[in-house]
């Protein structure tokens, strides 16, 4: 009788549970009053948490989240014991900015929810979605105005606002107004600036956003023309190139050039300036001409000769360009030299230049002792702010060139000494030397040229790949591969203090071989890459394990395909395709899971080769992300995963895949042996196989005393 009773009361327990599970969807709030969920704010493209008030323990909850572009989101969680769901909208749903309404189902019930929101913020600034516009302008001094706007942006393109920033111009003669009365950003990230002219010629213009405190990299530029230029005759025509509001002249298609500004006196082995413009047939300056030109020198002394590079002509040239200290003669004598448009030879021009072998210190002289640099030194840097520096003629006008572009103008003190801070140089070589110029702005001389690089990031290693990815005999050989963005001066690998070199294939990657070390163990490998601009980059996240004989891996299984996932109350349901080894039985199946899908840090060993497991003990509203790979009677592990499936414990399964999955990369290297016993874990819904076995036996013991 004692086991009779022991037996019903197994029974009535067992259909208690059941009870529970069937009838939990209808439970209620406590209270009966309204539920609500919550959701913190963040910045665009990192993830949130979404939470509810409490309901019931136990209650299914869906979080329905509708994004600033009106598209809607759901995602599901299960109350844990203190009647609170949890769920994580990841950063992959955060990167549009602005507010997010949020509702809620309770188990199905949308009429207890109340609604509410959250809000998404801009994310740092972007030096690349950040500009200043527009880059050209054209402006009649005597009736216009200019008018540029700059325009901030996150790296998810959001407009950042509540930035407070500046309009730097280098002619200290410009009065700026901001339209709008501020220079803080506003809600579409934007500050509009109005410009009036102090003077004629090209301007240029730079953006300094004090609040993130860099100057972007977005520059404008404006030509400014007086009301008695000739550029500005009666009949006017509009620049395409520019706005509407931005006028040329009405000149015809080029019909020659003129050499200007040519030096009474030139001399053997001077550097000289000369300016060349292209006029119509009425001569009137071709202020929007853009055609390609190349220099020439007719007669027997051309060898002698150095010219200045084709060159194709911009709008802020305006039909004339100075080529400053580009033109040099290596022997005296006369040059006939001509300027020729490169689609249409029949616009040219000619001068003939007399160059003597005496000296002369006349306007375009070079003494090499006037200007002297003392910094920027040559050298590679990896700093993008450098101070250049260095002593000149006292009082004297300097224009200081990087890369024969002009960055700023300064003057010399009483000392003869001068310093200019530079923004931010872009990575890649810089050249930069710095000119005397007259009151015209004429160059008088230069100084020499200093070389320099500038260097912030290293090589960029987007994949380093180990075959044979598992444990290996001693001696085995191994192959390195290393994707690399960048052209590499060097690439090496340290196993136990022994360095192998990584040669460039023809795919682009790096790539080398070695030895497995003849002792036991684990053996770090040590990665060093130095670009060809001579920045180091270093790795040593990767090892190999040596102590496994007697394995084939030329014969492992193939990947597991189907693998499908089920979100439950703190565990997660697995169930994939079987998979038959063509060389050895495949005798059990290896689980690997993490919160992320590149550190699937967990693994598990099911205990046949049985197609269905769960995994116990999960967080409710954490995501986590699940691989499985084949393990046959030899110990071979498949290689490779077919895809990893994130889902949320006590939620649902995402639909958005791990990206190196999809590149057919992801998991080699988390298949690994375990290195202890296999986790708490089992197949699903094994307490119910158990309950029905002692539910079958009590019912056969009970029917048997019965009908005795």
């Amino acid at each position: 009788m004692k086991i009779k009773k022991i037996l019903i009361s197994l029974l009535v327990i067992a259909a208690g549970v059941v009870s529970t599970v069937v009838s939990a969807s209808s439970v209620q709030n406590f209270s009966g009053a309204p539920v609500q969920a919550y959701g913190m704010d963040a910045v665009a493209g990192t993830p949130t948490i979404l939470r509810t008030s409490k309901v019931n323990p136990g209650s299914v909850v869906t979080f329905i989240v509708e994004q600033p572009n009106g598209k809607q989101l759901q995602f599901q969680g299960v109350a844990d014991e203190s009647g609170i769901a949890y769920s994580k909208l990841s950063d992959y749903y955060t990167s549009v900015a602005g507010t997010y309404n949020l509702d809620l189902l309770v188990n199905g019930n949308a009429q207890q929810s109340v609604s509410s929101s959250f809000k998404i913020n801009a994310g740092q600034l972007s030096m690349s979605n950040s500009v200043l516009s527009p880059k050209d302008q054209v402006v009649h001094t005597g009736s216009e105005l200019a008018n540029l706007s700059v325009k901030l942006r996150d790296d998810f393109n959001n407009p950042i606002q509540g930035h407070i920033v500046k309009l730097v111009s280098s002619s200290d003669s410009d009065s700026i107004n901001y339209l709008g009365k501020t220079n803080i950003s506003n809600v579409n990230g934007e500050v509009n600036f109005q410009i009036i002219p102090g003077s004629t010629g090209l301007v240029n213009y730079s953006v300094y956003d004090v609040t993130s405190d860099v100057i972007l990299t977005s520059r404008a530029k404006i030509v400014y023309f007086s009301s008695a230029d000739q550029l500005f005759s009666s009949s006017k025509v509009k620049l395409a190139s520019f706005g509407s509001n931005n006028e040329g002249n009405a000149a015809g298609a080029v019909d020659h050039f003129e050499f200007q500004e040519v030096p009474a006196n030139v001399t053997a082995n001077q550097s000289v300036t000369i300016k060349v413009s292209a006029f119509d047939a009425a001569n009137q300056l071709v202020s929007n001409y853009s055609g390609k030109v190349r220099f020439t020198v007719d007669g027997s002394n051309a060898g002698f000769a150095t010219l200045p590079d084709d060159y194709t002509f911009g709008i802020p040239d305006q039909g004339s360009h100075v080529f400053s200290l580009a033109f040099n003669f290596k022997q005296p004598g006369v040059y006939n030299l001509k300027v020729t448009d490169l689609a249409n030879v029949g616009a040219y021009g000619t001068k003939t230049v007399t160059v003597s072998s005496g000296d002369n210190s006349g306007l375009n002289s070079t003494p090499t002792s006037t200007v002297v640099l003392t910094n920027p030194l040559p050298g590679t840097f990896s700093t993008n702010v450098q101070v250049v520096s260095g002593t000149a003629p006292a009082n004297a006008k300097l224009k200081i060139f990087d890369n024969n572009q002009e960055m700023s103008a300064v003057v010399a003190d009483s000392a003869g000494k001068f310093s200019y801070t530079t923004s931010l140089l872009s990575d890649g070589p810089h050249k930069i030397y710095v000119a005397v110029v007259n009151d015209i702005g004429t160059v008088v001389t230069t100084s020499p040229t200093v070389d320099f690089t500038i260097m912030t990031k290293g090589a960029q290693v987007s994949q380093i790949v180990i075959d044979p990815a598992g444990p290996v005999d001693p001696g085995t050989p191994i192959a390195v591969k290393v994707y690399i963005g960048d052209t590499l001066s060097k690439a090496q690998v340290v196993v136990s203090g022994n360095v192998y070199t990584l040669e460039k294939n023809s795919a682009g990657y790096y790539e080398g071989k070695f030895n497995a070390p003849v002792d036991f163990g684990t053996y770090k490998l040590s990665f060093s890459f130095v670009s060809e601009l001579g920045v180091e980059t270093k790795a040593d996240d990767k090892s190999i394990q040596v102590g496994k004989l007697g394995a084939t891996p030329n014969f492992k299984p193939e990947k597991v395909l189907g693998l499908v996932v089920q979100p439950a109350d703190g565990r997660v349901v697995l169930t994939w395709t079987a998979l038959n080894s063509v060389v050895n039985p495949v005798v059990n199946y290896r689980i690997y899971y993490g919160t992320s899908p590149n550190a699937l840090i967990n693994a598990v060993d099911t205990f046949t080769n049985a197609t269905t497991w769960y995994i116990p003990g999960l967080k409710n509203g954490t995501e986590y992300y699940f691989a499985i790979a084949a393990v046959d009677s030899k110990g071979n592990v498949s290689e490779g995963f077919d895809k990893i499936v994130p889902a949320v414990a006590g939620g649902v399964v995402n639909v958005v895949q791990a990206p190196a999955v999809q590149s057919g990369s992801a998991g080699k290297e988390e298949l690994k042996d375990l290195k202890g016993g296999t986790s708490d874990t089992g197949p699903e819904m094994l307490w119910l196989v158990v309950l029905s076995i002692l539910g079958g036996v009590g019912y056969g013991f009970i029917s048997k005393k019965q009908y005795r």
